[in-house]
């Protein structure tokens, strides 16, 4: 864990495998982490700098992509195996929805996916800053 005002590692928190993607929630303490060959995504608490959930990505592998949607309490990730988009509740973990994405779908919601990622990590930078 960086602490991004400081520019210093203030944690490590060990995982059961390679992390790819990661979302800070904006308020609270939490953070998801898609940990693909371990087949699940990682919820971490910053205040006492553990894991403190897996959440099972049942048949669903390779996930990559990651984020948020706080209006629906649901955290989204994309699968390359079957190429599925998939909904998990913040609440639980549970596997709220899916939607098939077929390969060339897949690719166009991926990169709308980091489009967001992109936009929203460009607000938080500017928001760092003031």
């Amino acid at each position: 864990v960086i602490d991004p005002l400081r520019r210093q590692k203030i944690a490590d928190i060990p995982l059961k495998a390679h992390s790819e993607s990661f979302q800070l929630e904006a308020v609270g303490a939490q953070i998801f982490v898609n940990v693909p060959d371990a087949n699940e995504i990682a919820v971490l608490d910053l205040s006492t700098e553990r894991q403190t959930a897996s959440w099972s990505t049942q048949h669903l592998r390779v996930n990559f992509p990651l984020a948020i949607d706080k209006a629906h309490q649901q955290v989204l990730t994309m699968f390359r195996h079957p190429a599925t988009l998939a909904a998990f509740s913040i609440c639980d973990g549970s596997l709220t929805n899916t939607v098939d994405q077929g390969v060339a779908r897949y690719r166009q919601a991926r990169a709308r996916l980091r489009n967001v990622l992109k936009r929203v990590a460009m607000i938080r930078a500017i928001a760092l800053r003031h």
